[in-house]
């Protein structure tokens, strides 16, 4: 049976399909992984499939506990021009991202403009998700409402 969340969305609370955690609020980059985003709000975090951390050096990751298929959001802004990223266990984190670590991206139009993206798709359990920037860019720009990060456990 679904429940009703803020905003209206519908998300199913059957018992393979609870885990998700969504943050916001962007709180700059990690001051190691100079590319990877902080957020300083969880809005909720449930389930046991989604593990979430959150470093002043290394970012905030999030690591899938399950394997399955998993539906991903990232949107920001920044005060220069910038590309936000979600990526798979990425070993650069101060610098640009490999390709092989990037499962979708979008640039900004300019400085504090918002950008989003998205992606569904199979994860297996020990990956790390990161919401990040391509290269390093700038930190927060204004528009402070459209910084949010999550992840749905879909099936």
């Amino acid at each position: 049976m679904p429940t009703t969340l803020r905003g209206g969305d519908d998300f199913d609370t059957s018992p393979s399909l609870r885990s998700r955690v969504k943050v916001r609020g962007a709180q700059g980059f990690g001051s190691t992984n100079t590319c990877v985003r902080r957020w300083s709000t969880l809005d909720y975090w449930e389930g046991t499939d989604i593990s979430q951390t959150d470093s002043a050096s290394l970012g905030a990751s999030f690591t899938i506990n399950t394997d399955g298929i998993y539906a991903i959001s990232y949107s920001d802004n920044f005060n220069a021009v910038g590309t936000l990223v979600i990526t798979n266990t990425n070993n650069n984190l101060n610098t640009t991202a490999s390709v092989l670590d990037v499962l979708v991206m979008q640039t900004t139009g300019g400085a504090n403009l918002a950008g989003a993206c998205n992606w569904i798709g199979y994860v297996p359990a020990g990956t790390v998700i990161r919401a990040r920037t391509y290269a390093p860019v700038g930190g927060n720009g204004t528009l402070t409402a459209s910084e949010h990060f999550s992840i749905v456990r879909v099936s």
